[in-house]
């Protein structure tokens, strides 16, 4: 009985040394034991060192293949120490640049290569394989194309691929593209004529920066999504309708828009992003069809001629210096859902006389009002409960409410307690 009791110890003690020395993760051990003697013998395993190593030899690449770099494994287990990457094609230079694409069945047009033709036709094929692709800053600072025709079957158009074409007058997009990407037209400031397919889903960053021929948004019906300042400076758009199909609008996506004037936004917008019309002077009418859950920081800052403005019902939030300097605004009406008006938000609106705050505000930021010098009236529906840096604040009376909101008494956020 002792003797069996001995031996299931010894099992028992063995395994969990074993299960140790597995967990570790630097040794493999082997673990045996002999039942007759209780005795146990355990072979230690030394990992691989990678002391002794090969070279795999690349490959250099041609204009018929890709090529592969150097490689390097260890020769005694076998390891690969340093993967091989593949080697872009060289280009062929034949009229247009062009480039094996890595399956090898495909070539993308990677620059202007000998043409001098101030008309560009893209190739579907080349020397019997498709045309797939346009690559990154592919036609960037060619400043005397003035149209482009991209055939069928091109697929993807890279950032900045027609960057500073300021000759450019003109561009068909295929269907089958699903991105303006980063960059691409910005200043193409000839830009007039642009076709999108309903393939296309998003407009990058920057993409139509400084067009400033354009007078129209360039979207095909399939677009859902803005990029940050996707038409910053498009001083010759005029008029912007937004499909409902638009969901996303980043910020900034009509940064200093001068020409702009009128603005209607579809149903699937849901928030005024930060910047969005900041800069656009010339702005006098905002229609919004969708449910506007927030106006971001800065949306509408300088927008001098904008005159009224309904915030909708359903707001929350005013970012901070949504309306900065809109100097010719004279009516303002905040609905019972604000919550939160943020610093700078109404600075500087010279021309409001009066202004409305519902209950359901619990925060005013610094300087919310600020320079607002013909405010005269501010009237709280909820007086009570205001502090500002720990200090209680009167605003029973619209008159003084209104002379501390507009001056530098309002340094410090006001909170509701």
């Amino acid at each position: 009985m002792k003797k069996l009791i001995f031996t299931i110890l010894t099992i028992l003690l063995c395994l969990t040394s074993f299960m140790l020395i597995s967990c570790d993760g630097e040794e493999d051990t082997t673990t045996t034991v002999d039942n007759e003697d209780n005795t146990t013998t355990t072979t230690v395993e030394v990992p691989c060192s990678h002391e002794k190593t090969n070279i795999i030899h690349g490959v250099s690449p041609t204009t018929k293949r890709t090529g592969l770099t150097d490689g390097m494994e260890c020769s005694d287990c076998g390891l690969i120490l340093k993967s091989q990457s593949i080697i872009p094609a060289e280009p062929i230079i034949d009229g247009l640049a062009y480039r094996l694409n890595n399956d090898h069945f495909s070539y993308s047009i990677i620059g202007i290569g000998e043409k001098t033709d101030t008309e560009i036709v893209i190739p579907s094929t080349y020397k019997g394989f498709p045309v797939t692709e346009i690559e990154k800053n592919a036609f960037k600072d060619c400043k005397n194309i003035k149209s482009v025709v991209i055939s069928k079957g091109i697929r993807n158009i890279g950032t900045a691929a027609f960057m500073h074409c300021e000759s450019l007058i003109s561009i068909t997009i295929p269907e089958g593209v699903d991105t303006i990407k980063n960059h691409t037209f910005s200043y193409c400031s000839n830009l007039k004529n642009i076709t999108i397919p309903d393939s296309v889903t998003y407009i990058g960053v920057g993409a139509f920066k400084n067009c400033k021929s354009l007078t129209s948004l360039p979207l095909g019906k399939g677009v859902t999504r803005l990029g940050y300042r996707a038409f910053e400076d498009c001083d010759g758009i005029i008029d912007v309708t937004l499909p409902d199909e638009i969901t996303e609008l980043n910020s900034g996506v009509f940064y200093r828009c001068d020409g702009l004037k009128s603005v209607t936004l579809g149903k699937g917008i849901t928030a005024i992003s930060d910047g969005m019309f900041e800069g656009c002077s010339n702005l006098t009418s905002i229609t919004i069809n969708g449910d506007i859950k927030s106006i971001g920081h800065g949306s509408f800052m300088f927008c001098e001629n904008l005159k009224e403005f309904a915030i909708p019902k359903g707001v929350t939030v005013i970012g901070s210096g949504a309306f900065y300097g809109c100097m010719r605004i004279t009516d303002i009406k905040i609905p019972n859902s604000v919550t939160t008006i943020g610093s700078y938000a109404f600075y500087g609106c010279l021309r409001i006389t009066d202004i409305k705050i519902p209950n359901s505000v619990t925060t005013i930021g610094s300087y919310a009002f600020y320079d607002c010098l013909r405010l005269e009236s501010a009237t709280f529906e909820d007086a009570s409960g205001w502090k500002c840096n720990g200090n209680t604040i009167d605003f029973t009376n619209p008159a003084d409410s209104a002379a501390f909101l507009k001056t530098s008494l309002n340094t410090y956020s006001l909170k509701k307690e």
